[in-house]
């Protein structure tokens, strides 16, 4: 019955981005707010759902937790959309909460895996070195940070810790565990949609059209879904 309710929330959540994603082509405002916090607001309940079916993992909380963070950084950057004059505060709260999304998605896969001290250190260290080299490679990338370099700099490197966090764990694990080959996949959707993002906020030629709107939300989403969903094989 779990798992029915599980399938039932999911195929619900994917209907919800794809109402989103046609809003937000053709509009943006309160009701582009109004329909990416319901599509956010059900990967949480899509992880909540997964969670009942689970066995009651400790590294559960964690991955909620994350995913709550996620949906609040969701709302923060679609205000700093909607109010472009003033969207200073609303950028850094979107990088703030998920900035902590990915530090709670890097507990979770620590507990989930028991990940030993040495793959979690080196995971880090690496993270924060090619986080430093992404960044130093802005005018490469034909990008242009500017007063948010140092913010974003924190963020990519947390990024690339949960995705060399998550890929450590499958290798700890000899790849067998679903939840975190689900994890790394979903973390390598993140990086493809966290690049595309980068150069709509801060490239020196934006790519605002539709296309990339859509690339951008389908891979975040389906990085989303794919954690929230890997709570069901816990």
């Amino acid at each position: 019955m779990e798992h029915i309710k599980f399938i039932f929330v999911l195929v619900l959540g994917i209907l919800s981005v794809l109402v989103f994603l046609v809003i937000r082509v053709c509009k943006c405002g309160i009701p582009g707010i109004l329909s990416k916090t319901i599509a956010s607001l059900f990967f949480v309940f899509t992880g909540l759902s997964a969670s009942f079916v689970s066995s009651g993992h400790p590294g559960v909380k964690f991955v909620l937790i994350g995913l709550l963070f996620g949906m609040l950084g969701d709302i923060w950057l679609d205000l700093k959309v909607t109010y472009a004059h003033d969207g200073k505060p609303w950028l850094y709260s979107g990088f703030v909460s998920f900035m902590l999304g990915h530090l709670f998605y890097i507990i979770a896969i620590i507990r989930i895996s028991q990940m030993n001290f040495f793959f979690v250190l080196f995971s880090l260290i690496l993270g924060i070195l090619l986080g430093y080299l992404a960044i130093s490679l802005e005018k490469v990338m034909k990008l242009q940070y500017g007063p948010y370099k140092k913010v974003s700099l924190i963020y990519v490197s947390l990024l690339l810790c949960t995705s060399m966090t998550a890929f450590l764990a499958c290798f700890q694990t000899n790849f067998k565990n679903t939840t975190l080959l689900l994890f790394f996949l979903g973390s390598l959707f993140f990086l493809a949609s966290d690049s595309i993002l980068s150069a709509t906020y801060f490239g020196t030629k934006r790519k605002e059209a539709p296309a990339w709107i859509i690339l951008n939300h389908v891979t975040y989403y389906a990085a989303q879904y794919l954690i929230a969903s890997s709570l069901l094989f816990l």
